[in-house]
Formats: structure tokens, C-alpha cells, sequence
């Protein structure tokens, strides 16, 4: 296998237009088994970037001068000297781009704070005016392979990990130092002043920087070399992800973005919308608490994200027929916001309803966005809007949602059920689907339901966003059971990533997902499980919160 390509930010001398980078760093990714490629600081043009981080696998950023003030959203002061706005101009846009595609990131001094500043965070400007840090702790005169303080590693730590180590002595070449740590990163080591030494994902993402300088160390420190085979390690996993994804088919079956159609919701970019418009439970301050999309084609292009099903989600209301006409045209005007969104970006997407299309327009370089219907109330109780609504080309129809309806009972019902499982006009209901190649979703129903459908249904169903009870024992999830004779009749659950489907008493992160995903191929094989992520409808957790994110779940 070819070696990794690592990205080495270059430092910029403006005096005589040279990129400027000490062979140290270049010699610790080389006889780490990475391929170093030199980055010199060459203008904000994104599309350019793109195309570099395209052929990249990993980036370092190596040490420098201080960031120019503006970038930090502070007046200077008078300490901050070697400033580079070539440099800054360039590297901050082009790690929020790295960022965005989940790429390995080591950052070294200077890009550690780069990755906290890029990240949100806030760092201090000269550490003995703004910290009272005497200069000459973190600033040596010694030579650059001598280790000068000491530093302390958080137990269980990623660094921890890679290094084996929890204390240990490094360089220092600083005045400016990480302050405020940025959501999504954590501070992990220290120094006996209580300087952050080192910051690291708190979201599982190979994202690391250090505040020595650890290329200067690699032989009279030689237990500094494991970060650098850490960051080839994972530039080489970075690869084969990519490779997997190119070679595969990658469909989300479920996501509610369509309830952002009330705000200002663009299906290239993304929206917001106000959470009284979305949650109607939610009460007070809350219902006025403006929320962001997790679901637009950029993000999905970005984890190389090839379909995903945008579901019109209807409410459970009661059963009266004007409520029930309501249903039917919300479910309506749904689908024709979907579709005229889709119609808008031709270039980047496209409707589809088959396997074919999907492939066809992997082919073409374009997503594939497919229609379903969240709630059967929005069947009412005419059973020709299955053949409207296939027409409008609905692929699956969940049959209900957090209520019992005309259909079928709901899993929130298990113990007041109305029908029993299906009623006679649920086994109308699926009779038509089938005939109309319209699947079946069982999501949210009750388990009596569940049974029925399994019966009653000529074609396989699926479980759209659903999870494993023997993991979660939550009454949304699928027994042991239920996922065996889902599979044997060839039907497919999508693991749902709602956190209290995923994992009981506690914040359920990614590592879940894997576990869900791997509880169900260990028991019915990987054909019969896919991803049912349920973003925009409260799916989303700690590592994978939104769709440029599920990249992480192939690495």
C-alpha cells in the first residue's frame, strides 16, 4: 500500500516570498512511514484547497509566529511580534475545511492553538502580561532536542494512549498559549503552572495538538516518534474510509429535515427554525430556541454521503375527519417542499425510488434524495392516498408515530392498545403498499403490530430508525426476536441515533451506533442493517451529531 500523504503547514518569510519549514518535521511523518507534502501558504481560493485536501490523507501544522489579533477578534497587544497574514489568510479557512471532512489533524505549538482558535476557542495573546507566566518557563534558550519542564497527561486520555506515558519533560518555544478550550476538544495535559499543554477530540475524532515541539525530539526523546506514527496510522485509516465509501452505496433511511420547511430550511446549506415549530412539547423559553439543521446535500457530500430519505412527518392528532384532511395536506405540502428543493440544486441532486437510481446518480456525481411518509394518520381513512402518494413517489410508508391511528397501534401505546396490533383497515393499508411497491416501515410500532404486519405483508418491511432493546430496553427498539424474522422475510433495520434508543442512564455517543450496528450483524449478518439516523427529528450524538459527521462511523 503506498504510504499516507501528510499535509505540512509551510511558515511564510514576506521579505523574500520564501516558504520557510525545519526538515525536523519533515523527517518525523518520513520515518514515521507517512509521505510528507509541504503546504506553503498560497491565498484563501477554497476551491483550491479542496483540491489539496482531496489528495491528502492527513494534516500537520506545524509551529510558527503569532496569529494576527484580527483572526482572535481582540486588539493587539504590544508582546505579539512575528505575525504572518499570508500565513493566518490560509491556514485557518483550510483546517475548517479539514475539519469539515473529518480529516486526521496533528498541531504542533502554533497549531495547537490554531486548531482550538479554528474550533471556537480563545487563546492568550502573551502568557506573562494576560497569565502572569514567567517568559522563560515556556520560552528556552536550550537547544531544541533538550527538555526544559515538565508535563502531566490526563489518565485515559488519547495522548495517554498513544505515548504510554502519563508525565514526562518536553521543549518550550511559547508566549502564546490555549485559554478557553473550544466545544468539541478537551484539555488533557498541563504543565505545573497549569498551561494547556495538549488538547484532543472530545467526540472521538483524531484531532491532537500539542504545545512542544515533539520533531525536535524524536531522538533524545524517542518516545515522541509514537505521535507521528499515530497521525500516519490514521491518515492511512482516513484513506481506506474513502476508499470504502467510493466503492459503496451510503443511504441514510431516515431524517426529518423537512420539519425546518417552516424556517428558512435550503436543502444545499441548511436552515434553521424555531423548536415551537418542530417540538410541540416544548414549553416556555425553550419553544422559542432557534435550532439548527443537521441534514443539507453539503454536509452529506462532505461524508461522502450518496442518499438519504427526507421524511414528512406528521403529527398524531386526533382521529375527527377535519383533522385528518389537515394530515393529508401537510403530508402534501411536505413532499412538494421536498421536491421543489431537489429541483432547485439539479447539479448536486436529484429525486430517486430505486436501487438503480441511487447507483445512477453515484454515477453522475450527484445525491440521491427519496421521499417517505412519517405517521400513517396522514392515510386517513382513504386508502387511494397510497396510490397518490406512491405517485408523488413516497417509498415507505411509517405506519404510525408516538400515537395509535386508524392503522395500527403505536409502540408509546403497548399498554392501552386500540386495535391489538393492526386494524382491518391497517391490512387494507399494507395489501395496497405492496401492490403499489410502497415498503412497509414498522418503526414505532408496537410490538402486536409488528407481529401483524409480518403476517399480513407479501413483501419485506423495514424497520426505518429503530435500535436493539437488547442493548437500550426501551419499548421503540427491536427484540432479538422481531430483528431475526425481519430478516429472514429480507427487510433491513436502520439503527436509529436518538440517544435514549441507544443507551440507558447515560449520554449514548458513536461508540453506541458501532454497538447497535455490530449487536445486528453478529445475529443476522450485514445485509440486514443500515443507518436510520433520525437527525432533524432528535437523532444525533456525541461523534456523530449531524450528517458531514457520519464519515466517522465508516473510519
Amino acid at each position: 500500500m503506498a504510504k499516507p500523504l501528510i499535509g505540512i503547514s509551510g511558515n511564510f518569510n514576506a521579505e523574500n516570498g520564501q516558504t520557510l519549514l525545519s526538515m525536523a518535521y519533515v523527517k518525523a511523518v518520513f520515518e514515521a512511514g507517512g509521505c510528507p507534502v509541504v503546504l506553503p501558504p498560497c491565498g484563501a481560493d477554497q476551491s483550491m484547497m479542496a483540491d489539496t485536501l482531496d489528495r491528502l490523507d492527513a494534516l500537520l501544522f506545524s509551529g510558527g509566529g503569532d496569529f494576527i489579533p484580527d483572526y482572535l477578534g481582540e486588539d493587539a497587544l504590544p508582546q505579539i511580534s512575528s505575525l504572518c497574514l499570508e500565513r493566518d489568510a490560509y491556514e485557518f479557512p483550510l483546517i475548517k475545511l479539514a475539519l469539515a471532512r473529518q480529516m486526521p489533524i496533528l498541531g504542533i505549538c502554533r497549531g495547537e492553538q490554531l486548531l482550538n482558535l479554528a474550533m471556537g476557542g480563545t487563546i492568550y495573546q502573551d502568557l506573562p502580561s494576560q497569565k502572569g507566566t514567567p517568559l522563560d518557563a515556556h520560552s528556552q534558550s536550550a537547544p531544541r532536542d533538550e527538555v526544559v519542564h515538565e508535563v502531566e497527561v490526563d489518565r485515559g486520555s488519547l495522548l495517554a494512549q498513544i505515548l504510554g506515558e502519563e508525565a514526562f519533560k518536553v521543549n518550550s518555544f511559547h508566549h502564546q498559549a490555549v485559554k478557553q478550550v473550544a466545544e468539541g476538544l478537551k484539555a488533557v495535559a498541563f504543565s505545573a503552572d497549569g498551561v494547556v499543554e495538549a488538547v484532543e477530540s472530545d467526540c472521538f475524532k483524531p484531532l491532537l495538538g500539542v504545545q512542544w515541539h515533539p520533531e525536535c525530539l524524536t531522538y533524545s526523546q524517542p518516545v515522541m516518534r509514537k505521535l507521528f506514527s499515530w497521525l500516519t496510522d490514521e491518515a492511512s485509516l482516513y484513506r481506506k474510509a474513502r476508499e470504502v465509501q467510493s466503492e459503496s452505496i451510503s443511504c441514510d433511511f431516515h431524517c426529518d429535515s423537512p420539519m425546518f420547511f417552516d424556517g428558512n430550511y435550503d436543502i444545499l446549506s441548511g436552515g434553521t427554525n424555531v423548536r415551537g415549530n418542530m417540538d410541540f412539547d416544548a414549553q416556555g423559553d425553550e419553544k422559542l430556541e432557534v435550532v439548527v439543521s443537521r441534514v443539507d446535500l453539503q454536509k452529506m457530500a462532505l461524508a461522502g454521503q450518496n442518499g438519504v430519505v427526507m421524511a414528512a412527518y406528521i403529527r398524531q392528532l386526533s382521529c375527527d375527519q377535519s383533522c385528518m384532511d389537515a394530515a393529508v395536506e401537510k403530508a402534501r405540502w411536505l413532499l412538494n417542499g421536498i421536491r421543489s428543493r431537489v429541483e432547485q440544486y439539479p447539479e448536486v441532486a436529484a429525486l430517486a425510488r430505486t436501487p438503480q437510481d441511487i447507483i445512477n446518480l453515484k454515477k453522475e456525481g450527484r445525491i440521491a434524495v427519496i421521499q417517505s411518509i412519517e405517521n400513517g394518520y396522514a392515510l386517513s381513512k382513504d386508502i387511494n392516498l397510497v396510490d397518490e402518494f406512491a405517485d408523488m413517489g413516497v417509498v415507505y410508508v411509517t405506519l404510525c408515530h408516538n400515537g395509535n391511528n386508524d392503522i395500527c397501534d403505536s409502540a408509546s401505546c403497548q399498554s392501552r392498545p386500540e386495535h391489538k396490533g393492526l386494524s382491518d383497515y391497517g391490512r387494507k393499508v399494507i395489501r395496497r403498499m405492496n401492490e403499489r411497491g410502497v415498503m412497509v416501515d414498522v418503526s414505532h410500532a408496537s410490538q402486536m403490530t409488528f407481529y401483524d404486519v409480518m403476517a399480513c405483508s407479501q413483501a419485506s418491511i423495514i424497520a426505518s430508525h429503530s435500535s436493539v432493546w437488547n442493548l437500550c430496553h426501551h419499548d421503540r427498539n427491536l427484540k432479538d426476536e422481531q430483528i431475526r424474522l425481519l430478516a429472514e422475510n429480507g427487510g433491513v433495520m436502520g439503527i436509529c441515533f436518538y440517544s435514549g434508543f441507544l443507551a440507558e442512564g447515560r449520554e449514548a455517543t458513536i461508540k453506541d451506533i458501532v454497538a447497535h450496528i455490530k449487536y445486528v450483524c453478529d445475529i443476522v449478518g450485514v445485509n440486514h442493517v443500515g443507518i436510520g439516523s433520525d437527525f432533524d427529528g432528535g437523532g444525533g450524538v456525541r461523534g456523530c451529531n449531524d450528517a458531514s459527521e457520519l464519515f466517522c462511523l465508516t473510519r
